[in-house]
């Protein structure tokens, strides 16, 4: 018999369904593969930085206004 039939052919086990049966092979399968990464996957990874500058931006925009805002407020709260 042709290999990849045998492959793709689903055991028929009592109390299993199909859908059972299916991702219990494609889990079979795929224990081989742990661990192996191709290089497309290393260059989808690499395709730029993990954080936009504008997110970047806003985040400092925020810290450094709330300390300036912090600074004039403890100003404020001092006697002359």
């Amino acid at each position: 018999m042709n290999k990849e039939l045998i492959k793709n052919q689903v055991p028929n086990l009592k109390g299993k369904s199909r859908k059972t049966s299916l991702k219990s092979l494609a889990f079979e399968r795929n224990i081989t593969k742990r661990g192996k990464v191709t290089n497309d996957d290393k260059k989808k990874r690499d395709g730029g930085p993990a954080v936009s500058p504008y997110l970047v931006g806003l985040i400092l925009a925020i810290l450094v206004g709330s300390s300036i805002f912090g600074i004039i407020q403890k100003m404020n709260m001092t006697p002359l």
